[in-house]
């Protein structure tokens, strides 16, 4: 019994000194922790962002259409007189010049007809000659002088017909171009009126758009314009057209820009993209990625202000190309947010980080490069 007793004793005392061990831990704090919690600062929780400094520069406002290539003017060749085809002096899709023959047809007996148009001239204008000094004799009645001179320019113009036939059998082409169609063969007998070939002038090229009712005032003749092709190609030209009566269907109106094209290197109906300037403005040159919505979804960018507190600016789109967008509705100077604007509001402070180098975008270059050059 006692040695039931004296275990419980020392298993008590045990349990004594590691309640006062356990204590002795809570209560107490060492020097080493006091000084991290004292040494603690207070977080900032100012937001910081990302800002540029802008300034706004002149920009023209570009009308931006969608167009294609086509002739200055293609004609349709016929045959003025009938015959058959003796031989082809060009062939399709060779550059001719304004009176080239392309086509010769057999003369046949247009010669002879000729020799014997001009034979019936000389003799009915002997005859005349003759009654009209028998008539101021008076053995000739003003009658009979009529109907001599009439014989004589009846001969006239049978004669005038007959060098027209023979002229017809050379079919020429009407101005500089390209022989673009020749569907007639050497042997082939052709009537008056038949095609005989398609003669295309590519210069200048004509690049033609459409342009909407609330663009079409901005667009006046001789304006300079530039187009840009697929391959990237970019040539210079002057808006020659612009209609004053608009498709009912499509409620636009059409343009047309003359490109220089003297080589005949850009062909008919390629796509472009046609860029005829405006008016000149006041805008900002950003990057997309800068926009955003305000909390009444206005498109608009976000900016510092002088005591670094967060201010929004709603914007509209002068020009979008390739390296960025134009825009305009700002201040003339400002600090754009960069980055971080879609985590801060309006009116917050913030801690702004200044981002330097160029803004500026190249602007393209309108000046006609040398054919098959990119730009």
């Amino acid at each position: 019994m006692k040695r039931i007793k004296r275990s419980y004793l020392i298993a008590g005392g045990i349990a004594a000194v590691a309640f006062i061990w356990i204590l002795s831990g809570v209560f107490s704090s060492s020097p080493s922790t006091d000084r991290v919690i004292h040494a603690a600062a207070p977080r900032d929780v100012t937001p910081q962002v990302r800002v540029r400094e802008l300034r706004a520069q002149d920009k023209s406002g570009d009308v931006i259409l969608f167009g294609r290539t086509e002739t200055d003017r293609k004609v349709m060749i016929r045959a003025e007189t009938a015959g058959r085809v003796e031989r082809l002096t060009k062939k399709k899709g060779d550059q001719v010049q304004e009176g080239d023959v392309i086509v010769k047809l057999a003369v046949e007996d247009r010669a002879a007809r000729l020799q014997e148009a001009e034979a019936e001239v000389e003799h009915t204008k002997l005859a005349y000659e003759a009654s009209r000094q028998l008539q101021q004799k008076e053995f000739r009645s003003r009658v009979q002088l009529a109907e001599t001179k009439t014989k004589w320019e009846a001969a006239k113009a049978k004669l005038e017909k007959a060098r027209l036939d023979l002229a017809h059998t050379s079919i020429r082409a009407p101005f500089d171009g390209v022989l673009d169609d020749l569907p007639v063969e050497v042997g082939d007998y052709v009537e008056i009126g038949k095609m005989i070939g398609t003669v295309a002038d590519l210069d200048p090229i004509v690049v033609v758009g459409e342009v909407t009712e609330q663009n079409q005032p901005k667009i006046v003749n001789k304006a300079e314009a530039w187009a840009r092709f697929l391959d990237g190609t970019r040539r210079s030209g002057t808006v020659r057209f612009v209609a004053r009566i608009g498709v009912t269907k499509t409620r636009t109106f059409r343009v047309e820009v003359a490109i220089p094209n003297p080589d005949g290197a850009i062909a008919e109906g390629l796509t472009t993209e046609l860029h005829i300037p405006t008016t000149t403005t006041r805008a900002h040159f950003i990057s997309p990625a800068v926009l955003t919505l305000s909390d009444d979804g206005a498109l608009g960018v976000k900016t510092v202000d002088a005591d670094n507190t967060v201010r929004f600016h709603t914007v509209r789109l002068v020009a979008d190309t390739a390296d960025g967008l134009w825009v305009s509705g700002l201040p003339e100077e400002i600090t754009l947010i960069t980055v971080g604007q879609e985590f801060v509001r309006v009116g917050q402070k913030v801690r702004p980080s200044v981002e330097t180098g160029p803004n500026r975008p190249k602007e393209p270059d309108t000046a006609v490069p040398a054919p098959g050059g990119s730009s």
